[in-house]
């Protein structure tokens, strides 16, 4: 778990897998005062940004001008940024399916979103598992803020 300054000492940049709690963290931590920021949930990477560098770009530009950057999670996260950016992964356990699946239909994501999340479940936790960052894994209790409070 992050605390206080020592989450802060550098800017913290979250990548947060769907339904894992990030606009209640954002609006908590800006009650807080700390700057808070998102780059928006993307349901295709190559759609939103033409080259690596321009995701790369856009966290460091955003980052440079608040306490906390959440960034989204897609499948194939970690190759993309290639170790240019550190950042903290918070994701499900694997065993987190229906719960995530439940938290999918209460945030109202489309059909389609959810389909895509139950057909790649096991291949995005896997790729969580095996990303190069900080990992912080969360139980079908669990959201950001019971595991990072700055």
């Amino acid at each position: 778990m992050y605390f206080g300054e020592a989450a802060l000492k550098q800017k913290l940049i979250i990548a947060a897998f769907a339904g894992v709690g990030k606009n209640v963290a954002i609006k908590e931590w800006k009650a807080q005062g700390y700057k808070v920021d998102s780059i928006e949930k993307t349901w295709g990477y190559s759609d939103k940004f033409k080259s690596d560098e321009e995701f790369i770009d856009l966290i460091k530009q955003k980052s440079s001008k608040c306490d906390i950057l959440f960034i989204p999670y897609f499948l194939g996260l970690d190759s993309h940024i290639n170790s240019k950016i550190k950042y903290t992964l918070i994701y499900p356990k694997k065993s987190c399916k229906s719960a995530f699946l439940k938290r999918f239909k209460e945030l109202e994501f489309t059909e389609s979103q959810i389909n895509n999340f139950v057909e790649n479940w096991d291949d995005m936790i896997e790729d969580c598992k095996n990303s190069k960052c900080n990992k912080i894994e969360v139980s079908d209790k669990e959201f950001v803020l019971d595991k990072i409070n700055p």
